[in-house]
């Protein structure tokens, strides 16, 4: 069961790096791009390889990994919930969602062995 539960929070944050960078991709494609724009796909492509790289190294047994993951993935969630809220925004927070569950599943069941 956990290791089911692993693969499955991997490819769920696989699937939402890899969104993120295809949204920052897609603003990268814009003619008239500003510095505020510019500064908004960066953090969308930093976002999305740092979902790629956390989801890699989640089966790692290090707690300070641990720790930052469901951080990153809780700071996500709160953001995606406080933003403007659109249909990209509903796909997000379910993912974070089954993210964030995913991690506490993992984390605390590992505390209890």
């Amino acid at each position: 069961m956990k290791k089911k539960v692993k693969i499955a929070l991997q490819t769920v944050m696989i699937l939402q790096g890899v969104l993120w960078i295809v949204f920052g991709m897609a603003g990268l494609t814009k003619a008239d791009i500003g510095m505020t724009a510019a500064l908004f796909v960066i953090l969308m492509l930093a976002n999305g390889i740092l979902f790629i790289v956390l989801a890699l190294v989640v089966e790692k047994d290090m707690l300070i990994l641990k720790i930052f993951t469901a951080i990153f993935i809780f700071v996500n969630l709160i953001l995606t919930i406080t933003d403007q809220v659109g249909l990209f925004d509903y796909c997000v927070l379910i993912l974070n969602i089954m993210s964030i569950s995913g991690c506490l599943y993992l984390y605390l069941s590992a505390e209890k062995q």
